[in-house]
């Protein structure tokens, strides 16, 4: 009798293995199914697409990114009389993803980008930790992120990702470090 239930056992386990395994369908068919499906939507619709924008419509982003630092004021201190505060691009950042500011004689202004995208997703990380995020924005012109979206302190990496459906388009990293 155990012989018996054993072998129904491993009849039934292998029968729900092979029906498993064997019961999809390949990528093809899918496809198929799917373009067959869409086109008797459209159709429906008097030949007209439905008004949504899909991954494949996105057109890729053309975008740069921009970091801007303001000195500190320095007039009050022996050898740096004639140094007001400027706000400038840190260039470096741009052209090598990367920039290395002076907490002790610097500070973050603002994230610039520039260009034209859809469907961007902005990320800024204090090593694995999310400061700052902002999803699915659109970019006509520019856009500006500044201390009142989120800042740079000093003695942290941070990374800032700019990503376009789910890929990356954009990864630099600052480092804050103590310069005097």
């Amino acid at each position: 009798m155990k012989k018996i239930k054993t072998f129904y056992g491993l009849l039934i386990f292998a029968s729900a293995i092979l029906t498993s395994c064997g019961g999809g369908s390949n990528d093809k068919n899918d496809k198929t199914i799917v373009q067959e499906t869409t086109k008797t939507k459209i159709d429906s619709l008097g030949g007209h697409s439905p008004n949504k924008t899909t991954i494949n419509e996105i057109t890729p982003a053309n975008v740069t990114v921009k970091i801007f630092f303001r000195t500190q004021d320095m007039s009050g201190y022996e050898g740096f009389e004639d140094s007001k505060p400027k706000t400038s691009e840190r260039d470096e950042f741009r052209k090598k993803n990367k920039y290395t500011f002076c907490y002790d004689s610097e500070e973050y202004n603002s994230l610039q980008i520039s260009g034209i995208g859809e469907k961007l997703t902005l990320v800024v990380k204090d090593g694995n930790k999310v400061i700052f995020s902002k999803s699915e924005f659109d970019i006509k012109d520019k856009i500006r992120f500044t201390t009142k979206d989120f800042n740079l302190d000093m003695g942290i990496t941070y990374t800032i990702i700019l990503s376009q459906n789910e890929k990356s388009i954009f990864k630099g990293i600052i480092d804050s470090q103590g310069c005097m």
